[in-house]
């Protein structure tokens, strides 16, 4: 079972995004207390494609956030895909920075499940 759980939190980690801020422009989801989260990993699965597991994943981290409380979100991508994200997060988020993001052929792929959908990019931004 450990060895389970290693690669699955190697696997959600394999693409993590780290970003700090004072108080983050989003809305926190109010479905749990986030003060009663003693919890250091949370794992949120989900199937892909649907839009209200990353629109839940998003306000859930900006509640823990605004609480206080030290984030490493880890989303499941191809680990080519960490340079250009770290690049994403590090910039202004500017409409040229999001078309050099999604310009790539992992957001233009024929064969879409849900990885690269705008509830993904609006969870990154």
């Amino acid at each position: 079972m450990h060895l389970l759980a290693r690669t699955l939190v190697a696997i959600v980690c394999s693409t993590c995004l780290v970003a700090k801020a004072a108080e983050p422009d989003c809305v926190p989801q109010t479905q749990v207390d986030v003060s009663t989260i003693g919890a250091q990993i949370i794992v949120v699965g989900e199937t892909h494609g649907t839009q209200e597991i990353s629109h839940f994943v998003e306000g859930l981290v900006c509640a823990l956030v605004r609480a206080g409380k030290g984030v490493i979100l880890g989303v499941e991508m191809n680990g080519d895909e960490q340079g250009p994200l770290n690049r994403y997060v590090g910039s202004v988020g500017s409409d040229q920075d999001r078309a050099e993001l999604t310009r790539r052929r992992f957001w233009r792929s024929k064969c879409q499940y849900g990885q690269t959908g705008a509830a993904m990019l609006s969870l990154i931004d």
